[in-house]
């Protein structure tokens, strides 16, 4: 998909949320169409497009605020397409921003880690075995309210 490169990610998001929007509030007759139409296909796509360099901080904040990618973690398609690559950059793109990073690593550890092919995928980005073992074992401690 030809995207401007100067253009943020956040339009492009929009479009993903609409293809989302119909296929989930639709009929599967409706699914059907937009699966032999391409139109899923072309959604994930954008998406990665969005992930490629360069990437804006805002535009990084923007993709891991408002977009779920639980449908894209067991798709070839998405690693074929260096999608953990991309996300792996925007982790490390940003050191002066840990919530980002800690927003990229958690959809790391716990949307693709799972899955054996993307853990493979990963670790041979990585080419560290305690950085990938410290990755997909991440946890982020949570806040206990007081009693």
């Amino acid at each position: 998909i030809d995207m401007p490169a100067q253009q943020e990610p956040v339009f492009y998001l929009q479009v993903v949320r609409v293809i989302n929007r119909i296929a989930n509030q639709n009929s599967d007759a409706i699914r059907s169409t937009m699966k032999e139409v391409n139109l899923l296909e072309r959604r994930d796509q954008i998406l990665v497009r969005c992930l490629r360099p360069p990437i804006s901080k805002e535009g990084a904040f923007a993709i891991m605020q408002g977009f779920s990618f639980e449908w894209v973690a067991e798709k070839a398609s998405f690693r074929e397409a260096f999608g953990l690559g991309h996300l792996l950059h925007i982790l490390h793109a940003f050191p002066d921003e840990p919530d980002l990073q800690i927003g990229v690593g958690c959809v790391l550890s716990t949307v693709f880690a799972p899955i054996e092919e993307n853990r493979r995928v990963i670790d041979k980005i990585i080419k560290d075995p305690e950085v990938f073992s410290r990755l997909i074992q991440l946890n982020v401690p949570v806040p206990r309210a007081s009693s």
